[in-house]
């Protein structure tokens, strides 16, 4: 009887550097690797991380177009369709080996339990393609980068730590979580960049923040004054801010 594994790994923030070993060892022994691409620009920012580390002789690769949507996690046709792909692909690779345990991988940006789209896939799998049996690796997220390059700290001792996606949160929950909390680091921010903005100066935090985005991809930016960014213009989807009081 065939064993269908499946592992969520997460291949860090952009750098291929930034894959841990486990994951990078999960990785080269994956037959089948999956990984989601944008269906309108056709850009996988997860494969690219991955691909230095991958063998295209021996290992198969196999996209799967999704549209990005506000509410991704409420999109259950999509996810649907994403597990079929996935049961559809290792039950065909079965038939065509001889092997006794098929290993695919399901690549994710940064760390796969922040935002992440495998649990998405999990249910799905889990009610349909029961005999698949998912696992998932760790990563490092983005904000553990920004943070690590521009040495912020993010808490000490007993402070408190808020990580919330910013384009989903309204102004004045951020405002009060920022009240309670000594350190918030607002992910997808890119959308409503100026807004926060606007509320770090009210609040006169422009001193206390910073702004990444494209964190690990060449054309990564880290900006120490926030005052320098221009509030006319949004951010790229991959931007965060990190915010302490402190």
């Amino acid at each position: 009887m065939t064993d269908y594994l499946l592992t969520g790994i997460s291949v860090g923030a952009g750098d291929p550097d930034l894959i841990t070993l486990k994951a990078l060892k999960t990785l080269q022994q994956a037959q089948l690797i999956f990984t989601l691409q944008n269906q309108e620009t056709g850009v996988s920012v997860a494969l690219d991380a991955a691909l230095p580390h991958i063998n295209k002789e021996t290992q198969q690769i196999i996209t799967i177009d999704i549209p990005r949507g506000r509410r991704a996690g409420e999109q259950t046709d999509i996810w649907r369709m994403v597990a079929n792909t996935i049961a559809d692909n290792m039950a065909n690779y079965a038939k065509q080996s001889d092997e006794d345990k098929i290993n695919a991988g399901y690549l994710l940006l940064g760390d796969g339990s922040l935002y992440g789209t495998f649990n998405y896939v999990c249910d799905p799998l889990a009610e349909h393609h029961p005999h698949i049996k998912p696992q998932m690796v760790a990563g490092v997220s983005a904000y553990a980068v920004a943070a690590a390059e521009t040495l912020f700290p993010l808490s000490s001792v007993d402070e408190r730590v808020c990580v919330l996606p910013a384009t989903y949160e309204t102004l004045d929950s951020i405002e009060r979580l920022i009240a309670d909390f000594d350190t918030i680091i607002l992910l997808k921010a890119g959308r409503v960049r100026s807004d926060i903005l606007a509320l770090l100066e009210k609040l006169n935090l422009l001193d206390s923040a910073i702004y990444a985005e494209r964190l690990g991809l060449p054309d990564e930016r880290i900006v120490r004054d926030v005052r320098a960014l221009n509030r006319n213009e949004q951010g790229a989807y991959l931007s965060l801010f990190l915010v302490r009081k402190k």
